[in-house]
């Protein structure tokens, strides 16, 4: 099961609440970029963990037990 737009809202709403467009934010753009890369195959599930703890500043384990939650992998 894929699910992008769960994803992307979901650590929208959990990391940037106060952000309403993701354009508004080059955090939540470089988010939406790496995950839409994950979710068509050219980007690893490792370097979507690396950029989204980088842009989140969150733990590694936190980050992957969400996409866990959209993506069976």
């Amino acid at each position: 099961m894929r699910n992008y737009n769960g994803l992307v809202t979901e650590l929208n709403n959990t990391y940037f609440p106060q952000v309403k467009y993701y354009r508004d934010n080059k955090h939540t753009q470089k988010i939406h970029y790496s995950c839409e890369l994950f979710n068509n195959g050219c980007l690893s599930l490792s370097k979507l963990i690396d950029t989204l703890v980088k842009e989140t500043k969150e733990t590694a384990e936190k980050i992957e037990k969400i996409i866990l939650k959209y993506y069976s992998l």
